[in-house]
């Protein structure tokens, strides 16, 4: 009778560390700690493995059925961790079996349903799930308790046993797969208002706070070209089309900021009608001539807005920043450039004075 209630209580432990594994995964794979990302995925990576490894030991050694634990690890390295991590536990696993000549060699096959399903939830989208995660922690505890079903009638266990094993790894892979999702989908609603946050809403580039971080940020680490675009006589058009036509001009132009630009995300709504463009990694020559397409490209199009045409044009000012220059500067610099693109006679592209020499 003791022997039996302490493989209860060990296989209960067994489950325990399966969640509480799920848990350091959840708060690992977060961006609160102060270390970068792939430290933080091979701490995730070798804590899932040694539980992993520990639950299987547990198990094993005290003839404790061992579908529950297993399972949800299983569904825990194939949903949320790379697929090398996936082989090598699966090769961990067989080569336990195979050295120990373990009779669970069944478990390979009783585990199968439960990966199919968590390898087709992967598919659908890696991170981003089409499926809800309600529905998928349901997925993964139903697939999970197939398994520990399959496992426990081959090989011979009690109707008692059955049942015991199948509700622990319901409640188990339920358990930890709901609070991975809950906190998941969390930091992903997180994320999606942080987004807004730095996004204009009209053009969908990134507004004017979002640009003053990443050159700030790209100034200190790297050599830049900044572009101020301001767009010609814009008053001109929300007198002469409305306000609506100005909408849709503001729109056209961000639109070929996404067509021009290797990175859009480095383009900008700074203010009214005026945008940044930061290139990084590209010689001066190079930024010109995407500096002259934007320039070109707007003023060939034309929009039609109430059965007449809209023409536009843009002045650009345009410099390049070196390593640890000061923003401020690099900023003023592109602002005196557009000035003098205006005066010029607008829809030009002008380069600071003391930044020709790097064209």
């Amino acid at each position: 009778m003791q022997e039996v209630t302490l493989e209860y209580l060990l296989y209960a432990y067994a489950c325990l560390l399966a969640v509480l594994t799920l848990m350091a995964a959840t708060s690992a794979s977060s961006d609160k700690w102060p270390v970068r990302r792939p430290f933080r995925y091979v701490a995730l990576s070798v804590a899932i493995l040694a539980s992993f490894a520990v639950n299987l030991a547990i198990t094993s050694v005290w003839g404790i059925p061992a579908a529950g634990p297993i399972a949800f690890h299983a569904a825990l390295i194939l949903l949320y961790v790379a697929y090398p991590v996936a082989v090598s536990a699966v090769l961990m696993l067989v080569a336990y079996i195979v050295l120990t000549q373990n009779s669970e060699l069944l478990l390979l096959g009783a585990i199968i349903p439960m990966l199919g399903v968590a390898f087709g939830l992967r598919l659908i989208g890696k991170d981003t799930y089409r499926v809800t995660w309600p529905i998928k922690v349901a997925s993964i505890a139903g697939a999970a308790t197939l398994a520990s079903l399959v496992s426990t009638i081959l090989s011979g266990a009690s109707l008692n046993v059955v049942a015991g094993n199948a509700v622990m790894t319901a409640l188990v892979v339920w358990a930890g797969a709901y609070f991975f999702e809950r906190e998941k989908a969390l930091r992903d609603r997180r994320a999606y208002w942080r987004e807004r946050a730095q996004t204009d809403h009209l053009t969908t580039l990134y507004n004017r706070s979002r640009f003053e971080r990443d050159i700030s940020v790209l100034v200190e680490n790297s050599d830049v070209g900044l572009m101020l675009i301001d767009a010609d006589n814009f008053k001109m058009v929300n007198d002469r089309f409305g306000h609506e036509a100005g909408d849709i001009a503001l729109t056209h132009i961000s639109q070929v900021l996404y067509s021009e630009l290797a990175d859009p995300q480095k383009a900008y709504r700074i203010g009214g009608e005026e945008f940044a463009v930061i290139v990084c990694d590209h010689s001066g020559e190079r930024i010109l001539a995407i500096a002259e397409n934007i320039r070109s490209k707007i003023e060939t199009s034309s929009l039609i807005i109430n059965s007449q045409s809209l023409k536009m044009t843009v002045s650009i000012g345009l410099t390049f920043g070196r390593k640890g220059d000061s923003p401020a500067e690099v900023m003023r610099q592109a602002d005196k450039s557009l000035y003098r693109a205006k005066d010029r006679g607008r829809n030009c592209v002008d380069i600071f004075e003391e930044a020709r020499s790097a064209a």
